[in-house]
């Protein structure tokens, strides 16, 4: 992509292959109108709040759908550019939290930190930069087309842009921009952060989105140098010294999260992007008693006040209305994904859900609402955590995907 041109043939030759020969082409006017600063807001973007786990809402900012297709082409083309570091583990495809755990695993110290706003905190000029900069190198004019199609104006009387939370562009640019950081910050744990630690070793480091953690065997825990602050410092005499990163002193304004900055010792239990790590990977008691307890209601007093119990329990949850099949599913999955298929607490989760689905094979009449909004009628006959639930529908069986199934009512 030496031109603007280039990068315009390039986004028509992957719409061409979604679409077919006759679709329609998308012009350099189209591109600048999404990127233009005059274009209001309310026409490219949708905004809306959705409840955090934690309490509180969070605001996402949705592209409309000619801009989010843009965006998307955009997203493959980064991803062929964007080869992610074995301590990235956000956004990145064949990974999950499972393996930002892993590392930590039977580490005595850990210190995790969250960075306060990550998305809203990436300034469109750190994005810019970072796509001229090495290993991409594009060029000036297609840098600043791609962070323009792919920032948002903070509002409508201003110019600052930053990365939307809810445009399917922001998590790969969030890695691509974090990956100058990643390196120092790396650097910083894999060299010392003083002369008296440098000799016991590294500390691992591994990243997923703004999730950051730090384990080790020994005690840079309770070391005041070990710091967010004295990482912005080498930051800053990094980038005063390398005129190539100089542009990237934004880094050191990002704050950390307190309420959510953890510390563990020797003896307490670790938690890493909600996976234990003590001695081996695990979930925690809560989660598998959450499990086992919706199951036995359900089991007691039927599936209707399973919905009840959980949609009351986790009132404030974001997933406190979805289908509870597809919350049992789920969770019984993550116990495989994280421990093994053979680990005896997942074996009887699941045995004891298909139980429950088919009544020790007794059929059960059941209407089934699609995401879709198509509703089917039919006979529950079987369940399987990968295929879906098994239906018989005027006499033919099909499998129904399970993250398909918006709400399942039995008749």
């Amino acid at each position: 992509m030496k031109s603007v041109d280039d990068f315009v043939q390039l986004l028509n030759e992957l719409r061409r292959e979604r679409y077919g020969e006759q679709s329609f082409p998308i012009t350099k006017a189209l591109l600048y109108y999404y990127a233009s600063i005059i274009t209001p807001i309310n026409e490219i973007y949708t905004e809306s709040y959705i409840p955090k786990k934690a309490g509180g809402t969070r605001r996402i900012q949705v592209p409309c759908k000619g801009l989010k297709e843009i965006q998307s082409y955009i997203v493959e083309i980064l991803t062929s550019l964007y080869t992610p570091e074995s301590y990235v583990t956000g956004f990145v495809r064949g990974k999950s939290i499972v393996d930002n755990a892993r590392p930590h695993v039977n580490h005595k110290y850990l210190v995790s930190w969250d960075i306060k706003d990550f998305f809203s905190s990436i300034h469109a000029k750190l994005v810019v930069y970072s796509l001229k900069s090495k290993p991409y190198f594009l060029p000036t004019d297609v840098a600043h087309l791609i962070t323009d199609l792919c920032c948002i104006r903070i509002g409508e009387d201003s110019i600052k842009r930053v990365l939307p939370q809810g445009a399917p562009t922001s998590p790969i640019l969030s890695n691509i921009v974090f990956s100058v950081a990643d390196k120092l910050i790396l650097d910083f744990c894999g060299n010392g952060f003083c002369s008296t630690y440098r000799r016991r070793g590294p500390i691992t480091y591994t990243r997923y989105a703004d999730d950051m953690t730090f384990s080790a065997d020994y005690d840079f825990y309770y070391n005041k140098r070990f710091s967010w602050y004295e990482m912005c410092r080498v930051f800053r005499r990094t980038f005063r010294e390398d005129l190539s990163l100089r542009h990237f002193y934004y880094f050191i304004t990002l704050q950390l999260n307190k309420k959510k900055t953890r510390k563990c010792k020797s003896g307490q239990r670790k938690v890493v992007t909600g996976v234990v790590v003590n001695e081996k990977l695990n979930v925690k008691r809560e989660y598998v008693r959450e499990i086992r307890d919706l199951l036995y209601i359900w089991d007691k007093y039927g599936y209707d006040e399973a919905k009840k119990s959980y949609a009351s329990h986790r009132r404030n949850h974001p997933k406190a209305n979805c289908e509870l099949l597809n919350v049992l599913v789920g969770k019984i999955n993550f116990i495989k994904q994280v421990k093994d298929s053979n680990d005896s607490v997942y074996l009887r989760f699941r045995s004891k859900l298909k139980e429950l689905c088919t009544r020790k094979g007794t059929s059960q009449m059941v209407s089934i609402l699609l995401n879709t909004g198509l509703s089917l009628k039919g006979i529950m006959l079987d369940l399987d955590l990968d295929k879906g639930v098994k239906i018989q529908i005027a006499g033919i069986v099909k499998y129904i995907p399970i993250s398909s199934i918006k709400e399942i009512v039995q008749d």
